[in-house]
Parts: C-alpha cells; structure tokens; sequence
C-alpha cells in the first residue's frame, strides 16, 4: 500500500457511479473499495480499515441517513470520516434533522478536483495528533451543519480539465 494516499470506501446503490468514482480515486493514487449498499458497507467498515467514506443519500433498501446513523452509533466504526453526497437538490431542513457528525456534503454531479480536496481534509482532519488540532484551522474544521458544496461537472462529463 505504499505510494497510496488513503483508503476510500465508495457507498452508492448505482453501479455507474461506483465505478465512475473509483476510476477517478485510483487515478489521484487513493486506494478505493466499491461498495453497492449501507447494509455491505456497514459489514465493510467492520472489517476493514477505511480512512474515509463517501456516502450516497439516496440509496435503497437503506439509505445513506440510516447508513450514517448506524456508522455513528457503532462504537468500533463510528469515527470513520464520512462525505455525503446526493443528486438531488439537498434541502436545509435535512442538514438540521441530521444531528450526525459529516465531513462534507457534495452535489452530484461531481467535480474532481472538489471531490479529492474534500477527501483530502477529511484525511488530515482524522491523521492530525488531538494535541495539535487547533479548532481554527479551516482544513480541520467540520463543515456541518450548513456549508453544502455543490460540485458542478466533472472534467471527464463537461471536457474540461479540472483534476
């Protein structure tokens, strides 16, 4: 695993998103584990190390909430740094009835470039030693509730050459 920049659990019941993201993960040298579910990834985290998850809202049979809240309430899995995402419009009220803690939430469509500095923070938030976390540093900080990023287009979709 040398050489790699961390491992990414990818959460999210479409097929075509799962591999799209974990293409884009192996090129930026992450180490990505495709996962199509809550249920498998719930099994996952407990049986792997993961140093993020990227979680899908809108998933069946259970969604990336109820995912999220069985992630929290498990002791041995519940400080695994997790990044939400939807393809729907994400609504405000959702961001104040979800009480469990986030890293960041992005919109689908995703950006490349937005996704791995997202995975980046979320990375040094968890490897930065308690004693020299200082609670106003911005890369530290939890965006939740509140700061929603919208990602719009990746590179590989609109032509451009973003990550």
């Amino acid at each position: 695993m040398s050489g790699v920049k961390g491992r990414v659990l990818v959460v999210d019941d479409n097929a075509y998103i799962v591999e799209g993201l974990t293409e884009i993960l192996k090129r930026k040298e992450y180490f990505p584990i495709p996962c199509r579910g809550g249920e498998e990834a719930l099994q996952i985290l407990k049986s792997t190390e993961v140093d993020v998850m990227l979680l899908d809202i809108s998933m069946q049979p259970l969604d990336g909430w109820k995912t999220l809240e069985r992630v929290r309430t498990d002791p041995s899995i519940a400080d695994t740094p997790a990044i939400i995402f939807s393809a729907r419009k994400f609504l405000e009220h959702e961001a104040e009835e979800c009480h469990w803690r986030v890293d960041a939430v992005l919109a689908k469509p995703i950006n490349t470039r937005d996704l791995i500095e997202a995975i980046e923070k979320a990375i040094k938030r968890t490897r930065a030693p308690a004693s020299v976390q200082d609670d106003n540093d911005p890369d530290l900080l939890v965006p939740w509730p509140g700061d929603v990023v919208s990602l719009a287009g990746d590179a590989s979709r609109d032509g451009g050459s973003r990550d």
